[in-house]
């Protein structure tokens, strides 16, 4: 074997360094060429391919053989329109590793085709359904009033606030039902004789009157409500269509 080329240097300068420097550069380009040249096909076969010898390059393991340059999932970006995101076979089982998925039978993994369902519902209400209840009447309406001294300008005291605790009430909680009362109301006709369910606690308080209903953001008076849900955090009201 011919000597490298760095043994050509003075003693001082044969250090490891210098060394391992010109394996990666120097020695390549004086070093006789280790590449086979192959001429044939990669990549998974056709059903008119199974019989075709010589043409196919065959790949080291299986993963590669029968997967090879054939991406698992990938996704249509949709502003540009172009697939992105490639996962190939062997990339993908690893994952599914990473997850503790059982691959001892992968056939029985990828056998068939999955689809996934999202409803246009609020999943909590139907995982944890033991946690709800339906009432008929819906909950009972508090009154509130004012007096001469402290009135309510219920567009100003409520509406927009994180919290309000009414005089000698109990403090607002999503769900719960009020109605105003008295004379000492700011916007009298507005909010005195009417029935609201509170929402946005703890965010920003809005009232939603329960002889309303809305559709695209457009209020529509109804006689009455088929039901009212009540979730935590948050109410859904459905009108008589």
């Amino acid at each position: 074997m011919a000597d490298k080329i760095y043994k050509k240097l003075p003693g001082i300068l044969q250090t490891d360094t210098i060394k391992n420097f010109f394996e990666g550069t120097v020695e390549q380009l004086y070093s006789k060429a280790n590449i086979v040249p192959l001429s044939g096909f990669v990549g998974k076969k056709n059903s008119i391919d199974k019989d075709v010898d010589g043409a196919w390059i065959y790949e080291e393991d299986v993963d590669k053989e029968f997967y090879g340059l054939t991406p698992v999932i990938n996704n249509t970006n949709p502003d540009t329109e172009l697939s992105e995101n490639f996962i190939f076979y062997d990339e993908f089982v690893a994952i599914l590793k990473n997850y503790n998925v059982d691959l001892t039978d992968q056939n029985r993994i990828f056998k068939n085709h999955y689809q996934t369902f999202l409803p246009p519902i609020e999943l909590n209400k139907f995982l944890n359904y033991q946690e709800y209840y339906w009432s008929t009447t819906g909950p009972t309406a508090i009154s509130i009033s004012g007096t001469s001294s402290d009135p309510i300008n219920v567009d100003v005291d409520i509406l927009g606030k994180k919290d309000y605790t009414p005089t000698g009430g109990k403090a607002f909680r999503n769900g719960m039902k009020v109605s105003f009362a008295g004379n000492y109301v700011i916007n009298y006709d507005t909010y005195v004789g009417n029935e609201f369910i509170v929402e946005g606690v703890g965010q920003s308080i809005s009232l939603v009157a329960v002889n309303v209903s809305y559709a695209n953001g457009i209020a529509n008076p109804q006689t009455s409500k088929d039901y009212v849900v009540l979730g935590r955090g948050q109410t859904k009201m459905f009108g008589v269509g």
